[in-house]
């Protein structure tokens, strides 16, 4: 894990001296990403500078930019290839002679065999620069589902990419350009909470690069591939399933007990945030098949058994003797650590669950421990949120009616008639109500917008029946754009950042690729069924994990007692800041309404703490960054 940066000169002109001033500022805006090694230096028209976060192959060997022995290639890397061990023993057998024992060598060898095409044997998370001097070229690779971040700024002079937003800003800065705030960004975040689906950030001009792609820099301009399609991938895997579509847990354990062997491989010490879940649960499990003893990392809060799982994650830790840490939070500074988080994650996030985040990401750290493995995407990728309950009953009404009734009875028994009734309903309505592309007038969150700004605010992505289809299963459709769009991208955003924070890489075993499409080739009822959310994972983890947790009713989901800290005095000095007649907001969000929300808030009439978060999570990013 690293932190990478650089500026390529278009029409072969090289980085001017202000330019490699401009990176060193990126470089060390960025230390937190590598305080164990950093490099730089000007290849043609390139200049690239890296941070590294030392974790394979510890030696000077890893120094990165890292140079092919004939001087033709120079490579930046940010992230873990877990096959590297396959990949360098193929290469070897292809005539390749290795150096070093990390894999940031095997994708400069896998280039020189293989070209660009290479990333389509990679099984991990990566984002890399790699400068080819025979055209003078830039190629540009991020992973499939994007878990390492890159963003870019281009003009017709010159594109510079990095790591981390604020890299690009302090390049900005460093040359005299304009950064200014995104307006129809910040409307959008406001009325909906989504910012990471989009292709432009909350800063103008800077944008996301795209996930499962390659992107290749030249002189004359640049050209765009994508290399990974999930719902084809997910079609072949299905044919090659050979009717184990089914009944197909032991190819969901095949597949998992693969993907946390080959994330565990690690030079340094490494341990599991646990929060007592079923994904996270899992990792450990699995973890402690492959290591001799499993760290793992839990945080919890005082605030009533609702926001306290310890009594699930120590099943897990007395059933594989694992070594468990535990911290209580309670906030002393609560705006003064929003600041830092803020800060660290480059734009503002949907909800407070960042928070607790940032503190077992803090506790692993100080249990000297420089990789996590963490659960993140088991929700997207089996169905795990309750949200999902309604869009499969939908489905069923349109695929399979008869079997409505029965799941809606199955649900129910699991969860409790309120909500097996709520979901039926809400899909009984979607199916009487023709879809209509929504209007932000009708997004009650809007109301925290000024009228001038709320109609920049996007909300066509609320409407989930009006998503492109490319799933023949509706429930598999759904999550292909949670995973891709409205929800999995933002967090994969805060697992980066609150990792990189303390100099900590966190990797997801969930999202390996490989299991990722065997998930989706597999139908609807292997997600949910009879009642359950993930279904498929849980049988799966059947004689693994506790029938306590492997069967689990309620689902809790890094819960915060963000409610409550805005109703004492923990929060007070959060909800002054929104009151403040001088805040940099003033603009954004109206007055009247924003007091309105506390009013309701604090009086108890109300929970208002997500649209109090999004205001003040606003108002942060914008002080953190110094624009009006």
């Amino acid at each position: 894990m690293c932190g990478i940066a650089g500026i390529y000169r278009f029409h072969r002109r090289p980085p001017s001296p202000e330019d490699v001033a401009a990176l060193a500022a990126m470089a060390t805006v960025q230390q937190h990403r590598g305080p164990d090694d950093s490099g730089q230096g000007i290849f043609g028209s390139c200049a690239l500078a890296c941070q590294r976060l030392s974790i394979l192959d510890l030696s000077p060997l890893g120094h990165m930019p890292m140079r092919s022995d004939d001087g033709r290639l120079a490579l930046l890397h940010n992230g873990e290839i877990y096959n590297y061990v396959e990949l360098r023993d193929e290469l070897r057998s292809l005539g390749h002679v290795f150096r070093s024992d990390g894999d940031t060598e095997v994708i400069l060898r896998a280039y020189e065999q293989w070209g660009a095409a290479c990333v389509e044997r990679f099984v991990g998370m990566w984002a890399f620069a790699l400068h080819d001097r025979a055209d003078d070229s830039l190629l540009l690779s991020r992973d499939r589902l994007g878990i390492k971040p890159l963003y870019l700024h281009q003009t017709s002079e010159r594109l510079v990419f990095a790591s981390e937003i604020k890299a690009l800003v302090a390049y900005l800065r460093a040359t005299g350009e304009p950064v200014r705030a995104n307006a129809t960004s910040i409307a959008t975040y406001a009325a909906t909470g989504l910012v990471d689906g989009l292709e432009d950030t909350f800063f103008e001009g800077i944008r996301r690069f795209p996930a499962a792609t390659n992107l290749r820099i030249t002189a004359d301009g640049v050209r765009t591939t994508a290399y990974w399609d999930l719902p084809s991938r997910a079609a072949t895997v299905r044919t090659n399933l050979n009717g184990a579509h089914r009944q197909p847990w032991p190819a969901l354990w095949q597949a998992l007990d693969e993907a946390v062997r080959v994330h565990l491989r690690s030079d340094v010490p490494l341990g599991v945030c646990l929060s007592g879940g079923l994904d996270s649960s899992a990792i450990v499990g699995l973890a402690s098949a492959h290591a001799e003893q499993v760290k793992t990392f839990t945080i919890y809060f005082d605030d009533g058994p609702d926001f306290d799982e310890r009594q699930h994650a120590h099943a897990v830790i007395d059933r594989f003797r694992a070594e468990a840490s535990e911290r209580c939070v309670s906030p002393t500074d609560l705006l003064g650590e929003l600041k830092q988080i803020v800060w660290h994650l480059d734009e503002p996030s949907l909800a407070l669950g960042v928070y607790p985040q940032w503190h077992v990401m803090s506790l692993a750290r100080d249990r000297g421990v420089k990789v996590v493995l963490d659960g993140q995407g088991g929700d997207e990728v089996f169905a795990g949120y309750t949200n999902y309950a309604p869009q499969h009953l939908y489905g069923l009404l349109g695929s399979q009616p008869m079997r409505f009734p029965l799941e809606a009875l199955a649900l129910g028994r699991v969860q409790g008639w309120p909500q097996a009734q709520s979901a039926a309903r809400s899909a009984v309505a979607m199916r009487l109500r023709r879809a209509a592309r929504p209007s932000v007038e009708d997004k009650p969150d809007a109301a925290l917008l000024t009228p001038e700004l709320r109609p920049l605010a996007d909300v066509s992505h609320d409407e989930w029946r009006l998503w492109p289809r490319v799933f023949d299963g509706w429930l598999s459709n759904v999550l292909y754009w949670e995973l891709t769009r409205t929800r999995l991208p933002a967090l994969l955003r805060y697992e980066d950042r609150l990792s990189m924070a303390f100099s900590i890489e966190s990797r997801v075993p969930l999202l390996d690729h490989r299991l990722v499409e065997l998930a989706f080739a597999l139908p609807d009822d292997a997600k949910r069924h009879a009642g359950w959310s993930k279904y498929g994972l849980r049988r799966a983890l059947e004689g693994l994990l506790p029938p306590s947790v492997v069967w689990r009713r309620d689902k809790k989901g890094f819960p915060t007692p963000v409610g409550n800290w805005f109703r004492d005095r923990r929060g007070a000095a959060a909800l002054q800041v929104l009151r403040d007649p001088s805040r940099r907001t003033r603009h954004l969000f109206a007055q009247p309404a924003l007091d309105a929300f506390i009013d309701e808030h604090v009086a108890g009439r109300a929970d208002r703490s997500w649209q109090l978060w999004r205001a003040l999570s606003t108002e942060l990013w914008l002080d953190a960054f110094q624009l009006a």
